[in-house]
């Protein structure tokens, strides 16, 4: 009998192995796909560390925290302002020069996330991570759209003609395959298109597991006391690690990624498959780093 002729009920049963099934598979050729190379990625400037994790408003989150903390930019509730018009002549790092004569005018902390100034040096980091294959390049891109284009057509294509077979019968009760539709291709879309490659995912986990002495310890840090570590840990764990208490501010002008680390968990590898364990090749030692990532020094 055709899986199209079950009734209601035990179709559903039916399609939800199917879909998975589907889902697996599209997992499994994901993991093929990823190429077997080792990946060596310059920690000194942990705003490329905050690019991967995060993109760009991520990086602009950390460098501001370290900007505040450094005492180059005044918060006064949720508007920042540089302290002076020479503020930006004693940093080094292009991004922190940008943000510091962006907030010369007293503005809202949100609102450099829809200015484009900051495009340039964001796809300068985006485009190296690109290079290290941690973010897919077109090829990879285009691979991907294809394997999920297969997998949309695979799902949809069996509930449509299902819908279609049930209404013709006079069954118009379709919701939950409805739902189980959608739901699948949510799932493949995630599974499908991830930000990060698979390198790039297993050496953010390495790098987590690398630094987790900072996260550790980041309950000690005190405003202006240590800025490379406070970035550093920024940077590899999220704004959620910063302590509320010691740095206030953060919570108040980022409250979803102060509460929410918008990491990919600590443990070493990742479920494609692949690993960076010895790849965080980097001047940074263990889990110290200590004052080493000299590229947040002002």
């Amino acid at each position: 009998m055709s899986p199209f002729d079950l009734p209601g009920p035990q179709f559903l049963v039916f399609y939800l192995v199917y879909g998975i099934a589907v889902l697996a598979v599209l997992a499994a050729l994901k993991r093929r796909a990823a190429p077997d190379q080792a990946t060596k990625m310059n920690l000194s400037d942990p705003y490329l560390i905050a690019c991967l994790r995060g993109g760009k408003n991520e990086v602009l989150r950390i460098a501001t925290v370290s900007l505040i903390d450094r005492g180059l930019v005044a918060v006064s509730g949720s508007q920042l302002s540089a302290v002076d018009a020479k503020a930006a002549g004693r940093v080094r790092l292009p991004l922190e020069q940008q943000i510091l004569a962006y907030f010369l005018t007293p503005r809202d902390a949100a609102s450099a996330f829809k200015e484009r100034r900051f495009d340039p040096v964001i796809e300068s980091y985006e485009q190296e991570l690109v290079r290290l294959g941690l973010l897919p390049n077109d090829a990879v891109k285009s691979n991907q759209y294809f394997r999920l284009g297969l997998v949309f057509v695979a799902v949809w294509t069996v509930a449509f003609f299902k819908i279609v077979l049930a209404l013709s019968r006079g069954r118009p009760n379709i919701g939950g395959l409805l739902v189980e539709a959608i739901l699948f291709g949510g799932g493949a879309y995630k599974i499908g298109n991830p930000r990060l490659t698979a390198h790039g995912k297993a050496l953010l986990g390495d790098l987590q597991m690398l630094f987790s002495s900072l996260r550790e310890r980041a309950s000690s840090l005190l405003p202006g006391s240590a800025p490379n570590e406070l970035v550093l840990t920024a940077a590899v764990f999220g704004l959620a690690a910063v302590p509320s208490s010691a740095f206030p501010y953060a919570k108040k002008l980022y409250p979803k990624a102060a509460s929410s680390g918008g990491s990919y968990g600590s443990s070493c590898g990742s479920s494609d498959g692949s690993s960076g364990s010895s790849s965080c090749g980097s001047s940074c030692g263990g889990g110290g780093c200590g004052g080493g990532c000299g590229g947040c020094g002002s």
